[in-house]
């Protein structure tokens, strides 16, 4: 990719990006990892994610969503863990879950193709269908990983999981 190109990308996904970050105080920076542009920022002061990373070809023709949730699981829960990501990833309709059993930790991932033209709407799309699937899986999840404040206001949702 010559420079030009890689400005114009670049330009392109940050004028997508600056609504998204002020509607939900993100305050983030796009990095270049092997020609993908990522966008990283901490979510700080959110009760159910902790991170967002949105990810994109140079093509723009693949773009992906992560939203990191709160808290580890111990060497101890790992079954339990595992077992809770089964469940709840099965039959999504929309987005997947991602357990890093060495880490502990859990996030969130959508996914799409699409093109420079519908990035506009791609991005601001796939990010609230990520957000919906992480607060919905940040309760239990953080249960599991033996955070009271949310097992005592979302206990329920872990006997629906089967836990």
């Amino acid at each position: 990719m010559n420079e030009n190109a890689a400005e114009h990308d670049l330009s392109l996904l940050l004028d997508v990006l600056r609504p998204l970050s002020a509607q939900y105080g993100l305050h983030g920076e796009v990095v270049d990892i092997d020609g993908a542009l990522i966008y990283q920022a901490p979510w700080l002061g959110d009760g159910d994610v902790t991170g967002v990373f949105i990810v994109t070809d140079p093509a723009y023709s693949q773009v992906q969503a992560y939203l990191t949730l709160p808290c580890r699981v111990g060497a101890n829960g790992g079954r339990k863990a595992m077992d809770f990501v089964v469940r709840s990833g099965f039959g999504l309709r929309f987005g997947a879950l991602e357990f890093d059993e060495d880490e502990g930790s859990l996030r969130v991932r959508t996914d799409a193709e699409t093109t420079p033209e519908e990035l506009a709407q791609s991005i601001p799309r796939l990010f609230e269908r990520a957000l919906e699937l992480a607060r919905k899986v940040s309760p239990p999840w953080q249960a599991i990983c033996g955070r009271t404040e949310k097992a005592s206001e979302e206990g329920h949702a872990l006997r629906r999981y089967g836990f």
